[in-house]
Order: C-alpha cells, then structure tokens, then sequence
C-alpha cells in the first residue's frame, strides 16, 4: 500500500506533537497528514526508542525519515538552519496573545542579520510550501528518469503564462512532491500567487 512520503520538516513537526504527548489521531488532526502516514513515523520512532518526553533531535528525525523512506534524508538548506536558530521566538511571536505579523516578524529577524525576500518568503508562507523542497536542492545524483527537456520548460514557467495545467505522475518516491514544492517556490520568486494543497488533505476537506 502507498503511503505519502514527509519532509523533514513534517517529519520534526509530526514527532514533536507526539513526543509532547499527543495522540497519533490528534496530531493527523493538527498537522493535516493522514492518520496511517502518522502512525508509520511513529512507530518507527519507537522502533528507535524515542518515547514520550524526548526530544526530536536532528538524528532522531534523520534516522526515523530513513527507516520509513528507505533512504536518507536530504540534509536541510543553509537559509533553513539560520531560520531554524530563530524558530523559538518565532513560535513565541505567534503564540503571543495578539500574534505579530509576518511583516513584523520579518523586521525583527532582518534586524538579526537574517536576510529573507520578505515577498517570496510572504507568498511562500501563504502557499503553504515547505521551505526546503527547494530547486537549489535538487539530488542530481538520485536514479530518477525523467525528461531534461520537459524539467527545463516547467521551470521557466512558460506554463502558467499561458494558462496550462502541468499532471506529474509517478511512483511513491520518486519526487513528484519536491517538483511540485519547487516550482511553486520559483513561482512565489517570480510574483505569482500559490496555493499548495497535498491530494489528501483536499479530499478530507471535500468529505
């Protein structure tokens, strides 16, 4: 049975809410991961030893992403570890009994010496893309065929110009998900407004 492969941010976010004590149901509810995808990261987090009351640490993340992927995940990008360092007084402006805005937000971390487009960064966060499935990521060097010719046209975007639709098909793991991430991103770069929504997510939304 196929299942959707997590990001390592997913990954992080799903382990955290569990090793804080929540159900596997409720962090499917929070996180928007489908219950099953929830309950192989978990369970292969106990596999490790992770229990209750840890930490979701690097390694932790890394080795349960390889057990269930198959495969070691690819490490994050230089911008999202310098964003990582600021992540608890990030979590703190949001959570703050009138939450800052991202335009605040990104004021405060410019101040610190940390340099994000704060248009793309807006776009993105609107979009609701993962700031890590990236094009400057792209693993050249993973056994997947595809069509050069085809990868270069989506990526100048020639398709949105002209109003077309792009299908990416393929097996469990081969990177539908990153293409898909990575050409909204270029989008966002380029002043267009997106909107990602993972399959399953859009069809519980439609129950």
């Amino acid at each position: 049975m196929s299942f959707r492969e997590l990001s390592i941010i997913e990954i992080r976010e799903v382990l955290r809410r569990w090793l804080a004590g929540q159900a596997v149901r409720a962090v499917a509810r929070e996180t928007g991961v489908d219950r099953k995808t929830v309950d192989r990261y978990v369970t292969a987090a106990r596999e490790l030893g992770a229990a209750v009351g840890a930490e979701p640490t690097d390694e932790v993340v890394a080795a349960v992403g390889e057990r269930v992927q198959g495969r070691p995940l690819p490490p994050a990008s230089d911008q999202w570890r310098e964003v990582e360092r600021f992540r608890p007084r990030i979590e703190h402006w949001l959570k703050m009994e009138t939450p800052l805005r991202l335009v605040r937000i990104h004021e405060l971390l410019a101040r610190e010496g940390l340099q994000v487009s704060y248009a793309a960064a807006r776009r993105a966060d609107i979009a609701g893309l993962d700031s890590d499935l990236v094009l400057e990521r792209w693993d050249k060097t993973a056994k997947v065929h595809f069509d050069k010719r085809v990868f270069q046209e989506l990526t100048s975007l020639r398709f949105i110009e002209a109003t077309r639709n792009v299908v990416i098909l393929g097996q469990v793991g081969v990177g539908k998900t990153f293409v898909a991430s990575a050409l909204g991103h270029l989008a966002c770069k380029s002043g267009f407004n997106v909107r990602f929504v993972r399959a399953d997510a859009l069809l519980a939304r439609l129950k």
